[in-house]
């Protein structure tokens, strides 16, 4: 009896099954199958198709401004059942890799299963969208250092967009450089907070209105955010104490004599780091 994705792709790609005869309910894997969601933390909505198993336009909604990630309506199983055709045209299922098939929907140039990797000169449509603020999870609700990472992966193609813009606009003028602006350079622009001559950030709602900053590098983050996008440290003030002793080799000192029990880091050691 076949266990594996492996296995069970070998043994349904080798028997075309009729879709009028048969469905995948005929080659039920035995295993417990894991469910893969999609997140957005953008602010903007991403339209995309990726044949043949996704043909039509699949819609990642984007992300409201209050929150920190918004859960997209699609989502798909491991193993998941890729559905081909013999030389007869009679459809079969084959249980294939499914966190290979989220990669494939959100990069499909992507040769393994890391979400940082990126390629700039990607032709498909709607391009790299890991870069784009969407990202896939087998967590429900997804793990505060995976929201980090999506954040942190916007935030650079976003800085990327806006040079890419500026160097549009001193060499070839203002009105190219609006044209070419395009929606993405403008939500780059919003979020990074950029006053340009093709879009006044400064005319609509603040970017930091809300924020606070990181008790650790003082940068401005959301007021719900468990981790922060830039320095990855926990904003829980205990956790945030607990990490900072294991990220400078600090050893917290025992209580003082005033009664007050939390652990106290030498200003003196901090200093000598960031020295």
């Amino acid at each position: 009896m076949p266990q594996t994705v492996t296995d069970w792709k070998r043994m349904t790609e080798h028997n075309p099954v009729n879709l009028r005869g048969a469905n995948a309910d005929d080659y039920q894997f035995p295993g417990e199958r894991q469910k893969i969601y999609f997140y957005n933390v953008a602010r903007i909505e991403h339209h995309v198709g990726r044949p043949p198993n996704f043909p039509r336009n699949m819609v990642f909604k984007a992300c409201p401004k209050d929150k920190e990630w918004v859960l997209c309506s699609l989502s798909i199983t491991h193993p998941f059942i890729e559905w081909r055709e013999d030389t007869n045209n009679n459809r079969f299922p084959v249980y294939v890799d499914g966190y290979r098939e989220a990669m494939k929907v959100l990069c499909p140039l992507n040769p393994g299963l890391d979400q940082d990797w990126n390629d700039p000169a990607s032709v498909h449509q709607g391009g790299n969208l890991c870069q784009k603020g969407v990202f896939w999870s087998t967590n429900y609700p997804p793990l505060p250092e995976e929201v980090a990472a999506a954040h942190r992966r916007l935030e650079e193609t976003y800085r990327r967009r806006l040079e890419e813009l500026a160097q549009i606009e001193e060499l070839d003028g203002l009105a190219e450089a609006s044209k070419r602006a395009g929606r993405s350079g403008r939500a780059a622009a919003e979020h990074m907070g950029q006053v340009t001559g093709w879009h006044r950030s400064d005319l609509t709602v603040k970017k930091d209105l809300g924020k606070i900053d990181c008790g650790v590098c003082g940068e401005k983050i959301r007021a719900t955010a468990k981790l922060c996008v830039h320095c990855e440290a926990p904003t829980d003030e205990k956790l945030q104490k607990q990490w900072l002793s294991e990220k400078l080799g600090l050893k917290a000192h025992p209580a003082p004599s005033t009664g007050h029990k939390k652990p106290v880091i030498d200003p003196a050691q901090v200093i000598e780091f960031k020295g």
